[in-house]
């Protein structure tokens, strides 16, 4: 359910605050920007619940569409960013950041997918 997505992105913030360690700023900001993204396309589809029209349907899958591209972006940005041997080892990202990091972006696709679901069906097509 989108509740268990959002408890699993306030659970992998928790645990990064838990063991002291902070996301990076520009790391930090994405995930900002990507909660706004997907939290603008939960209520474009939740707003027009009532009044339904197919031009929600219609652009509901291109910007579901664009969250998945983000997510796969910043995913592969971090994993970069933690992986890169041209950078100290002691300024690498710890491993708990990446693995919390990663989780946050999962779980924000996977409310984008529930939402997309809940567009699909309001709309006849599921």
């Amino acid at each position: 359910s989108i509740g268990d997505c959002i408890a699993t992105v306030v659970k992998a913030h928790r645990r990064i605050w838990r063991h002291d360690l902070r996301l990076p700023e520009h790391e930090h900001a994405t995930v900002i920007h990507l909660h706004d993204l997907v939290a603008e396309y939960l209520l474009s589809i939740s707003a027009n619940y009532h009044q339904w029209n197919d031009a929600v349907v219609l652009a509901a899958k291109p910007n579901a569409d664009v969250i998945t591209k983000r997510v796969k972006h910043l995913g592969h940005q971090i994993l970069d960013k933690t992986l890169d041997a041209s950078i100290p080892e002691a300024e690498r990202l710890n491993a708990r950041v990446t693995v919390a990091y990663h989780r946050e972006l999962n779980a924000y696709r996977r409310i984008r997918g529930h939402t997309l679901n809940l567009a699909q069906v309001l709309a006849g097509e599921k």
